[in-house]
């Protein structure tokens, strides 16, 4: 890109994501496993992860930006922010042309996680009504209830195969299970005590068989604990 003075943009040197102490961070990956994102500001980082100096960079979000993720299909991401906006913007042109703009939450949106045919997103955060939701990628409809939760939620993911299924991990301790599809609760883990925070969900498929990994944070130790629920 070359400006009416001759000037030429030829790297971004990318700041680092913003941290806020006690509070985990959502990264995620493209997925070809190329490129990161990341948030800092109003602004979402493309970075590259063997040669960071090869970064894209999406300022369209009026508040700061909490996280996004990369739809599996890799044509789209979907982006959030502190207000509870949701933006899915193409990943093909440059500028990054918005496809949709949702208010999918009361709040803050900490934690996004997409159905494996790209159709239906889940969202979690600090919501006023409901910390946790499921919606459709063209409509902003809700696809169920993702309810249970006593406090702001952390984290969320989605099996990437049927019969799909939603694990959320919250401060309440707990990390809650829905089945679909549309969603609804079926049960609460809490192998975890009640000293540790949920900061981190992951869904799995081995055998065929879902399996989820729960990353924890010792809130008052800050030691890690890893638990596996089939």
């Amino acid at each position: 890109m070359t400006s009416g003075d001759g000037y030429e943009l030829v790297h971004i040197f990318a700041g680092l994501p913003k941290t806020v102490r006690g509070i985990p961070n959502n990264f995620h990956i493209d997925p070809k496993g190329k490129n990161i994102l990341y948030c800092n500001g109003n602004c979402i980082f493309i970075r590259d992860v063997e040669n960071p100096i090869n970064c894209d960079v999406y300022s369209q979000h009026a508040k700061d930006t909490t996280v996004a993720a990369y739809s599996p299909s890799g044509f789209y991401i979907c982006s959030a922010d502190t207000s509870g906006k949701i933006r899915i913007w193409d990943t093909v042109n440059k500028e990054h042309i918005l496809k949709y703009e949702y208010q999918a939450m009361g709040g803050a949106i900490k934690d996004i996680a997409w159905s494996e045919d790209s159709k239906r997103i889940a969202l979690c955060g600090e919501g006023k009504e409901s910390v946790a939701v499921v919606i459709n990628w063209d409509t902003g409809t809700s696809f169920g209830k993702l309810t249970g939760h006593t406090k702001y939620c952390n984290s969320i993911a989605y099996k990437p195969n049927k019969p799909y299924k939603i694990v959320t991990g919250s401060e309440d301790f707990s990390t809650n299970y829905y089945e679909g599809t549309p969603f609804v609760y079926k049960n609460t883990h809490r192998d975890h005590g009640n000293l540790s925070i949920v900061s981190v969900t992951h869904m799995t498929v081995q055998n065929m068989h879902p399996r989820q990994r729960i990353v924890d944070v010792l809130s008052m130790m800050g030691k890690p604990v890893t638990s596996l629920v089939r």
